[in-house]
Formats: structure tokens, sequence, C-alpha cells
């Protein structure tokens, strides 16, 4: 279990969530572990790639480059944002982040997340304890 949480990323756990689901218990780790692998190794093979290639694209391929992993995330958490507590935090962390950013660039993602993290849970709690 400790090497397949060496290979948790983003897309292999949002995957993995939605898909090892219909699979028998036993082969869960083993499916995981062959899709995570095979995400690391196209990532790094991309990576190297996007990095001898850059130069050779124009300003504003590189730009919407850029933009287009905040993009896929945003679209990923999105879709796996299934329940009222994953909406909040989305919502919460999506407005942290650019307050955070002008508190620390360096740490924004970080403190976004924490800070973001925590008015959700604080709003869903608050909204259990008035259902009560």
């Amino acid at each position: 279990l400790y090497g397949a949480a060496q290979l948790l990323a983003m897309t292999t756990w949002a995957w993995t969530m939605r898909h090892s689901i219909d699979l028998p218990r036993p082969v869960r780790l083993s499916y995981y572990m062959g899709f995570a692998a095979t995400c690391w190794s196209v990532s790094i093979a991309a990576t190297v790639m996007g990095f001898y290639l850059a130069g050779s694209f124009p300003p504003i391929v590189r730009l919407g480059l850029v933009f287009l992993n905040p993009v896929y995330f945003l679209v990923l958490l999105v879709g796996e944002a299934r329940t009222r507590l994953a909406a909040i935090a989305l919502v919460c962390g999506a407005l942290a982040g650019p307050l955070m950013h002008l508190v620390d660039p360096q740490w924004s993602v970080v403190l976004a997340g924490i800070a973001g993290g925590t008015v959700a849970y604080w709003i869903q709690r608050r909204s259990e304890v008035r259902r009560d």
C-alpha cells in the first residue's frame, strides 16, 4: 500500500474511485497500480517532450498550455463532486485561491486548500447541527 500511495495523483484517484467500484475487491489494487503506472509513464514522457519542444511553440500556444492544467483539474473535480460537501469545498477553495495568492503567492495553493476546506467543513457542520 505504501508503493500505491506514492503513485497517487488527482487523475488516478478520480478515475479509480469512479471505475474500481465495479471490480472485485481483490483486483482493485492491481488495477490501480497498473493504471497509475501508465499515467505516470505517459506524464513523464510528455513532460520531457514538452520541456524540449516548448521553445518551438508560438507564445499563444505556450500560454494556452499553462492554463490547460488548472482547467483540467477544475473539470475533473467538478465531475467528481457528487456530495454537497464536495461542492461546497470546491466553491470555498475557488474563492480562497485568489485571496490566498494575495497573502502569499508561494504558498497560496496550500493555504487555499486549508482555508477553503476548513470553511467548507464548518459550513457543513453548521448545516448538520441546524437539521438536528
